[in-house]
């Protein structure tokens, strides 16, 4: 299995910075899941944020955060960056098989009791933990 990647970007726009950051990331076709976090001053924009990773790693499930700054360190990058009061994008992709994990999105109680209906039959064959 494949190590996570990791990538960041910054720059005078949100725009920018996600197209750095999905720039450095590249495709990850071994990935199932990304990993986004943004500072508050891209808060603003966080689905164009995601939808430009999506589109340019080809990783249709991620999740996304917001902070007051971003941190990036891990293989592969010349130093540790760190965004405070500026536009930061920091992204990882995971590699696990798609088939292996399963988002839920469940904002109220409705929400809950379908997402748990859709996930009993997959979690009966995959036998997934829970994070």
């Amino acid at each position: 299995m494949n190590a996570w990647r990791v990538a960041y970007g910054a720059g005078a726009d949100v725009a920018a910075a996600a197209r750095v950051c999905a720039e450095a990331l590249g495709a990850a076709p071994e990935a199932g899941l990304g990993v986004f976090y943004v500072t508050d001053a891209a808060a603003h924009d966080m689905a164009a944020v995601g939808a430009m990773l999506a589109e340019t790693s080809g990783v249709d499930r991620w999740i996304g955060g917001v902070g007051v700054g971003v941190l990036a360190a891990g293989p592969g990058l010349d130093a540790t960056e760190i965004h405070y009061d500026e536009i930061g994008v920091v992204a990882m992709t995971a590699p696990i098989p798609p088939d292996r994990l399963r988002l839920f999105h469940a904002a109220d109680e409705d929400g809950l009791d379908r997402a748990l209906a859709d996930a009993a039959a997959w979690s009966a064959t995959a036998f997934p933990g829970l994070a």
